[in-house]
C-alpha cells in the first residue's frame, strides 16, 4: 500500500485518541496530579522572554515552512539537469530564497539572545 494510506491511518487514529480518549491520554501522563488552580500565573515573565519565544517561533516557521518545497526544487533541478533541460531564472530565484530563508532561520534560533537584545527598547536595557 502506498505511503499516503499509512500516513492518513495513523493521523486518523491520533485525531481520534485525542478526541474520544482524552480521559485515558490524561491518566497516562498523570496530568491531574500537583495542579491545584486551574489558572497560569504570567507575572513573572519578562519582555525579553516574550521576544525569545516569539523569534524561536518566526525562526522555526521559516524552517519548516520553506524545507519541503527547497528540496522538492532541488531534486527537480537536479533530474532537470540529468535529463537537459532548461530552467528560467525563477525557479533559480525561488530556490536561492528558500535556501536563504532556512539559513535566516537558523541563525534566528541559534543567535536568539542576540536578536533579543536587538529588539529590546533602550530604555528596557538601562
Amino acid at each position: 500500500m502506498p505511503l499516503t494510506f499509512w500516513f492518513l491511518v495513523i493521523v486518523k487514529t491520533f485525531c481520534w485518541s485525542l478526541i474520544f480518549e482524552a480521559a485515558k491520554i490524561v491518566d497516562l501522563f498523570r496530568l491531574t496530579k500537583g495542579f491545584t488552580d486551574d489558572r497560569i500565573e504570567f507575572g513573572n515573565i519578562k519582555s525579553a522572554d516574550i521576544l525569545k519565544i516569539g523569534t524561536f517561533i518566526i525562526g522555526g516557521l521559516m524552517i519548516v515552512s520553506n524545507i519541503p518545497e527547497l528540496l522538492s526544487q532541488m531534486f527537480w533541478t537536479f533530474i532537470g539537469n540529468d535529463e537537459r533541460l532548461n530552467f528560467a531564472s525563477k525557479e533559480k530565484y525561488s530556490l536561492t530564497v528558500r535556501g536563504l530563508n532556512i539559513v535566516i532561520g537558523y541563525l534566528l534560533i541559534t543567535n536568539i539572545n542576540f536578536v533579543t537584545g536587538l529588539l529590546k527598547s533602550k530604555e528596557e536595557v538601562q
